[in-house]
């Protein structure tokens, strides 16, 4: 372990193999600038970690595997959010993101089948990939207006989901966006959307505003 500062380790750059691994606790430097791709993927014991104003992009899948992570604050400082970057974190119940964020990567949140909520940035405009693939306790989500593409299984296994309100900005809505979303009952359409994939709606017993061309 390295010095102490009200936290178990201090990350200061670069790949960390097996150093820290073990820690509950993480602050990261504030010379870090990059959190690489993997840095704590497997870190199976970490719960809290401390990103300064420093950081400017997290690397795909940074922290995989965190199993015992329940919550992370990310500094404005961040415009981007890798792939996989909190793929399957079980215990993740929150998460802040904040204004600066312009773009998320696949698959984020799968698996993250503590987390209850999310509010997106203002700034985002497309919902990618398998984002909140089997995030079954999630019951809320709420879309900025400047969202206008939900991608392919987005949303797919949100078993808790109950209803969704899509922003007039949405044109795009992916393959299986919301498949398996056993427990939604309502989706508003909004006249905007001019794209809907097939099975959007696959195994939801949900009521939906008219649209053509649609496929369940």
């Amino acid at each position: 372990m390295e010095e102490q500062s009200n936290a178990d380790y201090i990350y200061r750059g670069g790949a960390t193999g097996r150093r820290g691994r073990g820690a509950r606790t993480v602050k990261v430097n504030t010379s870090v600038t990059f959190i690489e791709d993997k840095t704590f993927h497997n870190w199976g014991d970490l719960r809290c970690i401390r990103i300064p104003n420093t950081v400017t992009s997290i690397g795909n899948s940074a922290f995989c595997n965190c199993t015992s992570l329940v919550s992370v604050t990310l500094p404005p400082s961040v415009p981007t959010i890798g792939s996989q970057v909190f793929y399957n974190c079980t215990s993740l119940t929150s998460v802040t993101l904040p204004p600066s964020i312009i773009a998320i990567g696949s698959q984020v949140f799968y698996n993250c089948t503590s987390l209850t909520s999310v509010t997106l940035p203002p700034s985002i405009t497309t919902i990618g990939w398998g984002v909140f693939w089997c995030c079954r306790s999630l019951t809320a989500v709420t879309l900025p207006s400047s969202v206008t593409t939900i991608g392919s299984y987005a949303f797919s296994g949100c078993t808790s989901l109950a209803s969704v309100t899509l922003p007039p900005s949405v044109t795009t809505i992916s393959y299986r966006a919301f498949w398996e979303c056993t427990s939604l009952t309502s989706v508003l359409l909004p006249p905007s959307v001019t794209t809907i994939g097939y099975f959007v709606f696959c195994n939801c017993t949900c009521n939906t505003t008219p649209i053509s061309n649609f496929y369940w």
